[in-house]
């Protein structure tokens, strides 16, 4: 049984981007500030504010840690597991001055 389709909309700032072992995409941590899904009903993911969430992105080069972005993503799945994939982002903030430490 596959996801049945889904959106996700969100704001918030991107903390990490890790790369894939294979090479091809990364996945991001995005700390949320806000859920702007327009609709419940379709938002599988359910973001709360204060919240990291990890996401699957095809093309993290366009991606910078700390800046504050407006998202769009799903919940895709089929019978071996699901996974969150970030769709569509534009920044909407200038990067966060100070990034958490992450040592």
């Amino acid at each position: 049984m596959n996801t049945k389709p889904n959106q996700t909309k969100l704001r918030g700032t991107i903390r990490e981007i890790r790369p894939q072992p294979d090479g091809w995409g990364a996945e991001v941590d995005i700390e949320v500030e806000a859920n702007v899904s327009p609709q419940a009903d379709q938002d599988f993911l359910r973001p709360k504010s204060g919240s990291v969430m990890r996401f699957f992105a095809s093309e993290p080069d366009r991606l910078n840690v700390g800046e504050l972005v407006q998202a769009t993503a799903r919940l895709a799945g089929g019978p071996f597991g699901e996974r969150a994939i970030l769709e569509a982002w534009e920044q909407v903030g200038a990067r966060d001055s100070h990034p958490p430490d992450r040592s």
